[in-house]
């Protein structure tokens, strides 16, 4: 085999791929689900078969019947049983004779007895009771046949004798479940059903001795815990913090080590020993024998055929049928249903009763587009009009504020000025009054004087006189009618008499020392100041 060509020309993008991918998907969730339930409902029918061979005993395939007869008439398993209990019980007594229900059977023509005179098989008998039913003409014989084989329960198998004369009797019924493969042999799911329970038990067996194990734990907690009864819950936590520690301190957790291996051993063991009781090749063979068992083939065929019958039936169903018909009388029903709730009487009226208010509608919408309309053209020829005064009244407010805002600006700079006017005034002020302070104290200055006698520079520390001119600094004689002693900056430059009585012909021209000027200035304010602190 060429395992290269083995490929699967599928596109997974493709959409009809993955809606066939989900179909499966889909079929295969609901063949898992319906093969749950098939093994279900499976055990369930060999379940009641074999309950009916406990009461009754018979085949397999008379079982079957009669238990496919119960359905189909809607008596239970139970209700059978018990009945089936009652005749036999009422058929012969203990050294051999007929009792009641055999009597009464005898008086309907029914013989309990074979030939040989032993007690005919129970399934024959019902084979006979069935007959003889089918053959009464009235139902009150009927019931009081029934009464008088079952007892009292007579009445509850009435459904099943019926059903099982419609279908021909036991025999034919038994030939309908082979055909529908119900016949099945009860005793092999009782085993393994018997088999399942048993490993549950093994299972219940280890729960059991852990929880013999646990036992002792939980009586002295349970008696832990109902000794805080009536106890505050600062009782409570106290109690519980001393327990707790008690508790730790009082357990060998060596011995508890040892006890728990112990006992997982032993449970181990247990365990071992029921694997090696159960006869697990046997199992496995009952389980390969029950599936070889199964003709696989005439099995998938025969569902074949069924689907096939099934959709053949739903195809002959949609083709038959008049469904158009039972469309039109859905529809024709619905329709004259909303009609009585409406209490129109009929669809006709409630069709009637709609067009009217339809049109009682279109008037009232049309009216109210009207009015609309006419309030808006009212409202645009006002508009202008509106719109003109609005901005008039606009530009007037924003003048107001303009001319405010102006105003407000005007006094806001006056008030400005005024202070500004005010403070260089009484600056001006301040400075004159400084000025003729400072005015006195030059003239306070004292003098050097004397046209001779003078102290010589040597003696008084000052450059010699500056009659003929040039530059001097420090103090130096200068004078106008007699010596007079200025300090000169450095730099300063003096001019002789002559230059001066020139100078005395021209426009005066200040010349101010301005180191001396703020000596003087300093001296000036420093004692004004001595004076303020005083």
């Amino acid at each position: 085999m060429n395992l290269d060509t083995l490929t699967l020309p599928l596109e997974v993008a493709d959409k009809a791929f993955n809606v066939g991918v989900g179909a499966a998907v889909a079929v295969v969730t609901a063949l898992v689900g319906a093969m749950g339930m098939a093994v279900k409902a499976t055990f369930t029918w060999a379940d009641e078969l074999d309950s009916i061979q406990d009461v009754i005993g018979g085949t397999n395939e008379e079982a079957a019947a009669l238990n496919f007869t119960l359905r189909k008439s809607g008596v239970s398993t139970e209700t059978f049983n018990k009945s089936m209990v009652i005749m036999e019980k009422g058929l012969v007594k203990a050294d051999g004779s007929l009792d009641t229900v055999g009597k009464a059977m005898e008086k309907w023509g029914i013989n309990v007895k074979d030939a040989n005179g032993k007690l005919k098989p129970q399934a024959e008998l019902i084979g006979e009771v069935s007959k003889k039913y089918a053959s009464l003409g009235t139902q009150q014989e009927k019931v009081n046949f029934l009464t008088e084989t079952f007892g009292k329960g007579g009445a509850e198998m009435v459904d099943f004798f019926d059903t099982l004369a419609q279908e021909g009797g036991i025999d034919a019924v038994t030939q309908k479940v082979k055909s529908f493969g119900l016949v099945v042999d009860p005793a092999r799911y009782e085993q393994f059903t018997r088999s399942l329970e048993e490993i549950k038990l093994a299972g219940l067996g280890l729960a059991v001795q852990f929880t013999e194990k646990l036992m002792p734990v939980f009586e002295t907690l349970l008696q832990w815990v109902n000794s805080f009864r009536g106890l505050s819950l600062t009782e409570i936590l106290n109690k519980l913090g001393t327990d707790i520690s008690n508790f730790m301190s009082s357990i060998d957790w060596n011995k508890l080590l040892q006890d728990a291996a112990t006992n997982f051993a032993n449970l181990g063991q247990a365990f071992a020993d029921w694997a090696k009781s159960i006869d697990w090749a046997q199992v496995t063979a009952d389980i390969i024998t029950g599936i070889q068992s199964i003709d696989w083939a005439t099995l998938g065929a025969t569902i074949r055929t069924g689907f096939a019958g099934i959709f053949s039936g739903l195809n002959t169903i949609a083709n038959s049928g008049d469904w158009q018909g039972v469309y039109n009388t859905i529809n024709t029903a619905t329709l004259d249903f909303i009609a009585g709730l409406s209490g129109q009487g009929s669809w006709a009226n409630v069709k009637a009763t709609w067009a009217a208010n339809w049109v009682q509608l279109q008037q009232i919408v049309t009216s109210a587009l009207g009015f609309v309309q006419s309030t808006w053209t009212a409202t645009m020829g006002i508009l202008p009009a509106v719109a003109a005064s609005a901005m008039t009244m606009v530009k007037s407010n924003f003048q107001n504020a303009l001319n405010s805002v102006k105003t407000a600006f005007t006094n806001i700079f006056s008030a400005i000025k005024t202070i500004i006017v005010n403070a260089i005034s009484g600056a001006v002020n301040s400075a004159l009054g400084f000025l003729g302070t400072l005015i006195q104290a030059i003239n306070n200055l004292p003098s050097v004087g004397g046209n001779t006698g003078a102290q010589s520079s040597a003696s008084t520390g000052t450059n010699g006189g500056r009659a003929s001119g040039g530059y001097a600094s420090g103090m130096t004689l200068v004078g106008e009618n007699g010596p007079e002693l200025v300090n000169l900056p450095s730099g300063a430059y003096v001019n002789n008499n002559l230059s001066s009585q020139r100078m005395a012909n021209q426009p005066v021209q200040a010349f101010i020392d301005y180191d001396e000027l703020g000596r003087v200035l300093g001296r000036v304010l420093g004692q004004q100041m001595q004076r303020t602190t005083r």
